[in-house]
């Protein structure tokens, strides 16, 4: 069963996960891009597989009229990505958040029609779609 654990830069919101698929996305579409500074990387965990303390520190920015971001209201870190219909009810996490991604393996990157120039896609297997995917 895979475990991680993470939190934002300045520790006040820490998260736990557990048996989720170890495989994680790179988008590059222009909103991650504004998000982050760069593209964003995000393994998804259903809603009984994680457990946030310092939930009170999340701000929530609507992003599109489905989704929104969540960052720390204390030191700003770029945290969480999911669909505004809580429903679903899983959460996408910034892998550069977690304490250790040595059990990880990237799964796919998307959006890559609006990569920047500054950066290369790595030479792997992950597929790479210019939209979705």
């Amino acid at each position: 069963m895979n475990k991680a654990s993470g939190s934002c830069y300045c520790g006040i919101i820490k998260f736990n996960m557990w048996d989720f698929a170890p495989d994680y996305g790179t988008c590059h579409c222009t909103q991650c891009r504004k998000w982050t500074g760069s593209f964003y990387s995000a393994l998804t965990i259903a809603r009984d597989h994680y457990k946030i303390d310092g939930f009170e520190h999340i701000i929530w920015h609507d992003q599109t009229a489905q989704a929104e971001r969540g960052f720390c209201g204390i030191c700003g870190s770029s945290i969480f990505w999911r669909f505004k219909n809580h429903k679903i009810g899983q959460m996408d996490f910034a892998v550069g958040m977690l304490d250790d991604i040595s059990q990880l393996s990237q799964s796919k990157h998307i959006y890559c029609a609006f990569k920047r120039d500054n950066y290369e896609l790595p030479n792997n297997d992950a597929p790479k779609y210019d939209e979705r995917g």
